[in-house]
C-alpha cells in the first residue's frame, strides 16, 4: 500500500520542485541579461520548440500511453481543458467589461502556461517522492510520469488551437472580419518565432550562407500565401469561416497529436513504434528512441527560453504605467480561482461519480491544469494585432510578475494531491 506524505512533506516538496522551475527560467534570464544568448536566438530556440520539439514529444508521449483500452482516460482531459479555457474566456470578457481593465486581461486569464511549465513541474516531484501515494499496484513513478505527461501535452494541444483561434478575436472585436483572420493568420505563424524583417533578402552571402537564400524562401511562402488569400477572398461567408476553423487546427502540435492517436489507437502501427523489439517493436529502437531523444529536449528548453524572451520583452521602454487591477485580476483567475473551483470539483467527480477512471494520476493533473501563469503567446497575439506599446510593455511586465510568483503554485500541488489521495480512499485504490 502507498504511503501517503505528510501536509508538512507535501508541501515541501511542492515548494521545491516549484523552485525548480523557478531557477530554471531565471538562468534564462540570466543568460540573456548576460549576452550569452541573443534575442533572435532566442526567438529562434522557441519557434524550435514549438515546431519540432513539442510535436515529437506529444507523438511519442501520447502514442505510447494512448491505446483503444484507455481511451477512457483522455475524453476527460478533453472536455475538462475545452471547459476551463473556454469558462475562463468567459470570466476574463466579463471583467473587462465591469472593471475597464485592458482587453489583452482576457486572454491572459484564458490561457495559462499548459507545456513546459506544468511538464517540468511534474519532471521535479518525481524527484521528491510525494507523489507516491498517488501510484496504482506495482506501478512505477516513470510510468505514471510518463502518462501524466501526456494529459498535460492534450491540454497543451487544445490550447494551442484555441489561443490562435480566439486569441486575435478577443483582442479586436470592432475588426472586421479580414482583419481578424490576416491577425489569426499572422498568429499562427509567428506563434513563438521570428518573421523575416524589412531587408532581410538583403543581406550579404557570406561562406556561412545557406544554399537556398532565406530570402527566396520568403519569396516563395509570400507568393503562396497571397494565391492562396486570393482564393479565399473569393469564398462565402459560411465557406471563409469553416476555412479558418480548420487553418486554426492545423499547427504542429495539434499534427503531432493526430498522429500520435492515430497510431496508438492503430493496434499494430502502436506495437511497431513502441512495444519492445522483441515483442515486435520493428520501429521503436531507431526510429521512435530518435523521436524521443529530439522530444525529451523540449521541457528544459522551452522554460529556459521562457526566462530569455520575458528578460527581453523588459528591455522595452516606453509609457510604463501598469495598472495593478490588470495584474490582480489575472493573478486571481490564473491561481486562485480554478484552484478553488477545480480541485474540489475533480474530487467530487473522481470520489462521487464514475466519469473519471480509476487513476489518481489523471484526477490530479485535471486538478493542477488551470493553473499557472499566462501563455507566453500572449506577446505574440498583442504584437500583430498592433495593440499600443504601452500595452505591449504592460503585458511584458504582467508575465514577468506573474512567471515570478510561480513557487506559489505549491500550494494548489499539495492541495490537489490531498484531495486525489482522499478521492483514492473513497474509491478504495
Amino acid at each position: 500500500m502507498s504511503t501517503y506524505p505528510s501536509l508538512f512533506e507535501s508541501f515541501l516538496g511542492g515548494l521545491e520542485a516549484s523552485l525548480s522551475v523557478l531557477l530554471t527560467l531565471g538562468y534564462g534570464v540570466a543568460a540573456a541579461r548576460f549576452g550569452l544568448i541573443s534575442p533572435i536566438a532566442m526567438k529562434d530556440a522557441s519557434r524550435l520548440c514549438n515546431k519540432l520539439f513539442l510535436p515529437a514529444l506529444l507523438f511519442v508521449n501520447v502514442g505510447s500511453q494512448l491505446t483503444g483500452d484507455n481511451l477512457d482516460k483522455y475524453w476527460p482531459v478533453l472536455f475538462w481543458s475545452l471547459f476551463y479555457m473556454l469558462m475562463s474566456v468567459l470570466i476574463g470578457f466579463t471583467t473587462v467589461k465591469l472593471f475597464k481593465v485592458p482587453a489583452w486581461v482576457t486572454i491572459a486569464a484564458a490561457f495559462n502556461n499548459t507545456n513546459s511549465l506544468p511538464l517540468l513541474l511534474v519532471q521535479a516531484l518525481t524527484s521528491t517522492n510525494i507523489l507516491q501515494s498517488l501510484l496504482s499496484g506495482d506501478e512505477t513513478m516513470e510510468a505514471a510520469i510518463d502518462r501524466a505527461k501526456s494529459y498535460f501535452l492534450i491540454c497543451s494541444a487544445i490550447k494551442d488551437v484555441l489561443a490562435i483561434s480566439l486569441g486575435s478575436k478577443l483582442l479586436n472585436a470592432g475588426k472586421t472580419v479580414d482583419e481578424q483572420r490576416d491577425q489569426q493568420n499572422q498568429v499562427a505563424r509567428m506563434q513563438d518565432g521570428p518573421s523575416l524583417q524589412p531587408g532581410d533578402e538583403d543581406r550579404q552571402a557570406t561562406e556561412n550562407s545557406p544554399l537556398l537564400p532565406v530570402a527566396g524562401l520568403g519569396r516563395m511562402y509570400t507568393w503562396n500565401y497571397d494565391v492562396m488569400n486570393r482564393a479565399y477572398s473569393k469564398l462565402s461567408p459560411a465557406g471563409q469561416a469553416t476555412v479558418s476553423v480548420f487553418a486554426a487546427l492545423i499547427n504542429p502540435a495539434s499534427i503531432g497529436a493526430v498522429l500520435a492517436v492515430f497510431i496508438g489507437l492503430t493496434p499494430s502501427l502502436h506495437k511497431v513504434f513502441f512495444s519492445k523489439f522483441e515483442e515486435g517493436g520493428y520501429l521503436r529502437p531507431w526510429l521512435t528512441v530518435s523521436i524521443q531523444n529530439v522530444g525529451n529536449l523540449y521541457t528544459v528548453l522551452q522554460m529556459f527560453v521562457v526566462g530569455g524572451l520575458l528578460n527581453v520583452s523588459l528591455q522595452k521602454t516606453g509609457d510604463n504605467k501598469l495598472r495593478k487591477s490588470a495584474v490582480a485580476i489575472t493573478f486571481f483567475v490564473r491561481f486562485i480561482l480554478w484552484g478553488v473551483i477545480g480541485i474540489p470539483l475533480i474530487y467530487y467527480l473522481a470520489s462521487r461519480t464514475t466519469l473519471l477512471s480509476d487513476d489518481p494520476i489523471l484526477w490530479f493533473a485535471m486538478m493542477i491544469m488551470p493553473i499557472g501563469p499566462p501563455a507566453m503567446l500572449l506577446s505574440t497575439v498583442l504584437e500583430v494585432t498592433g495593440a499600443p506599446e504601452r500595452d505591449q510593455i504592460a503585458i511584458a511586465k504582467v508575465l514577468a510578475i506573474l512567471y515570478s510568483v510561480t513557487p506559489v503554485i505549491c500550494i494548489t500541488v499539495v492541495a490537489a494531491l490531498k484531495a486525489a489521495e482522499a478521492a483514492k480512499l473513497v474509491r478504495g485504490l
